[in-house]
């Protein structure tokens, strides 16, 4: 049996390991040529954890020395009230030094990804986690033996108020434990369900898409063999089914089943929106090519980092005062980690820490997605912030509310852009970004989502999986969600194969659409000031994990079993469709330029924003054709980003920095790659 502790740790874990091991760190460079070089004012400071290493060195030997073994004093002993709450005090005694050797562990080293010494005390944290989880196995399976009505009865101390949630998860899973015999018997098979996930990411496919069509059947039958082993260990203990064995003990099932039965039923303003996003985009395209004037001159804008935390401020006032003045405080006391510099690790994301405060990572680099992304990250880090209100074992926000806070802040600058938009134009263009985030963190989601329910159900139901059956429920729900208007191609067709969450995170995509509704929603209540909604908003972001995820939302007026959360964003975005289209035709109306192909738009290319890069391929022997300009290349059916890469002796992570592509699997035909200076190509 995999080794049990507690989701805060799990989750700090598991994003350790995907940025220090599986993701290959991206190294920005940006305005500073060194760390060095740029202002205090903007670079995270550590001290606030450890002032120096030494203080690190020794809080890591008071772990080993004295915590660790504290905890392991108690194996065989969690036999009443006493004792189990000792071992759980000193567990988070523990927990508490852990989580904090591992953020300034990893902070330090995220800061350049080469050095010898964040790498080595990174290492040093990651063993003594390891460590840790080792020592603490025991207490779950422990605790999950005491009768459920002792247990119950032992919430009703006062002292037992931290550990509330704990023992209640404990309770839930109690039928789904096995005996020590069965358990055994599982673990022994670990390596052979640990197979299907890591026969793919060893997969190495250089770039080259074509070997998802040319070995379609390989990657089917790895997902296939994924799901078998999904179906297997959900039966083994005693779920109905493999999605109620991902989704326990907090999600019910009506609650995914409802996303897609609402969606299902809400389409057409979606489909009629891929064909404008298409012609829209194309025109785009005529006139950067024509007039060197493109539709939306606003991807080449530049917001200062001072201007974009004023924006921000702004555009957040409806989260009020105090929300405003804990923004401040991060702005203003070193949380942040604003610029690239060299050997820095590439991208964004907000760090939970329980003392002091989150830490946030930028690569700031002017562009309306970079004030976005800060926006989004800030959202995170004041809703891990407030969440310390709760104690340790709470305080960490779950998989299913952790997107809410941080896109309800995305979706309140979206539209604060809207509403202060000085021309018809820039509303356009704030508008045509906020639909291409509701797109593809909406609706491709609850595809995909669908997507791995109806493959489980057939196997679940004895149907065998293969290329045929596979595909065919791919394309159907591809011809679904994305409308009769939308090019089916060799491509479209396989990829599914491309998704790494369905080959070992089964069941998580739906998150992404089920967050952005509730968001979606809960923005719209905080704009329109309505009664009470601050103060239920301000109570969700203190709640942490106190509660069920469900019932978390539902205190703020969000029922996620019903179909009004989805319905009310379904009519959102079809309102906001309609306002583009009207927009869209006015403007085209005065700008009659010629077309530069009548190509289809390009499918979409991925899962989600976390899905694995394209790696570059192999340049093709033609020379290629850019557009008027030698540093701009206009994107053609079947281009991807790696390939242009290839074709220009460049990367795809730098035609993704300067072009300010959020999705480097998201491109279209008629789009203007802009290219690095041929002086500076690599």
């Amino acid at each position: 049996m995999k080794k049990k502790t507690y989701n805060f740790l799990k989750t700090i874990i598991i994003l350790l390991v995907l940025a220090a091991m599986l993701v290959q760190p991206v190294f920005a460079a940006g305005e500073y040529t060194s760390r060095d070089e740029v202002p205090d004012e903007y670079k995270w400071d550590l001290t606030h954890i450890y002032q120096s290493q030494a203080d690190w060195e020794k809080d890591a030997l008071l772990l080993t020395d004295e915590l660790l073994p504290r905890v392991a004093g108690y194996r065989g002993r969690l036999d009443g009230k006493e004792s189990i709450l000792a071992c759980l005090r000193a567990l988070t005694e523990a927990n508490i030094v852990i989580e904090r050797l591992l953020a300034y562990a990893t902070l330090n080293l995220h800061t350049d990804m080469g050095n010898p010494g964040a790498q080595r005390l990174y290492g040093m944290s990651s063993f003594l986690y390891s460590e840790s989880m080792e020592i603490s196995a025991y207490i779950i399976p422990e605790l999950s033996r005491i009768d459920a009505a002792i247990l119950e009865g032992y919430l009703a101390d006062p002292d037992f108020a931290p550990y509330r949630k704990l023992i209640d998860d404990t309770i839930k899973k109690m039928p789904h434990i096995l005996s020590d015999e069965e358990t055994e018997l599982l673990a022994r098979a670990t390596l052979l369900t640990h197979s299907p996930g890591e026969i793919y990411a060893m997969l190495d496919t250089e770039g080259d898409e074509d070997v998802y069509i040319n070995f379609q059947s390989t990657f089917a039958a790895i997902l296939a063999a994924e799901v078998n082993k999904n179906i297997f260990l959900a039966r083994s203990r005693n779920y109905n089914s493999a999605l109620e064995a991902s989704l326990s003990p907090d999600i019910p099932v009506s609650v995914y089943d409802n996303l897609i039965d609402s969606v299902s039923g809400g389409l057409t303003a979606f489909h009629r929106f891929v064909e404008l996003r298409g012609e829209i985009n194309r025109l785009d395209a005529a006139l950067e090519q024509a007039l060197n004037q493109p539709l939306y001159a606003q991807r080449q804008t530049e917001t200062s980092y001072e201007d974009a935390k004023n924006i921000i401020l702004e555009a957040l006032a409806p989260l009020g005062e105090e929300y405003g003045r804990t923004l401040r405080t991060a702005f203003e006391n070193n949380w942040i980690d604003a610029f690239p510099t060299p050997g820095k690790l590439s991208g964004a994301y907000s760090m939970s820490l329980y003392d002091p405060h989150p830490y946030v990572l930028m690569d700031y680099e002017g562009t309306f997605f970079c004030v976005s992304s800060l926006a989004h990250e800030m959202g995170h880090a004041v809703h891990q912030y407030y969440s310390r209100e709760q104690a340790f074992h709470d305080y960490q926000v779950t998989a299913f509310t952790t997107e809410v806070a941080s896109t309800v802040n995305e979706i309140l600058l979206h539209r604060y852009m809207i509403d202060n938009a000085e021309t018809d134009i820039e509303k356009l263009f704030y508008m045509h970004e906020l639909a291409n985030t509701y797109a593809n963190t909406f609706f491709h989601q609850v595809l995909l989502a669908e997507f791995e329910k109806l493959i489980h159900e057939s196997a679940e139901a004895g149907n065998p999986l293969n290329i045929e059956s596979i595909a065919g429920i791919w394309l159907e729900l591809t011809r679904k969600y994305y409308g009769p208007s939308f090019e089916i191609n060799e491509r479209t067709a396989t990829r599914w194969a491309v998704i790494p969450h369905f080959y070992g995170n089964s069941f998580y995509v739906y998150k992404y659409a089920t967050s952005i509704a509730a968001a979606s929603g809960l923005a719209s209540r905080l704009m329109e000031k309505e009664p009470g909604t601050l103060e239920s908003y301000l109570e969700f972001l203190r709640s942490g994990s106190r509660d069920d995820p469900v019932a978390t939302l539902a205190k703020v007026g969000l029922d996620m079993t019903s179909p009004r959360v989805i319905e009310e964003f379904l009519d959102e975005f079809a309102a906001l469709a309609n306002d583009i289209e009207t927009l869209f035709e006015a403007e085209k109306a005065r700008r009659p330029i010629p077309q530069t192909a009548d190509e289809e738009e390009a499918p979409p290319q991925t899962a989600d924003e976390e899905e694995a890069p394209p790696q570059a391929e192999p340049a093709p022997p033609q020379e290629p054709e850019s557009s008027k300009n030698e540093f701009e290349y206009i994107v053609k059916r079947g281009d991807t980003l790696s390939k242009i890469a290839a074709m220009f002796n460049t990367t795809w992570q730098e035609l993704q920095r300067i072009n300010n592509i959020k999705d480097p699997n998201m491109i279209y035909p008629g789009q203007v790659i802009r290219l690095p200076d041929r002086g500076n190509l690599k």
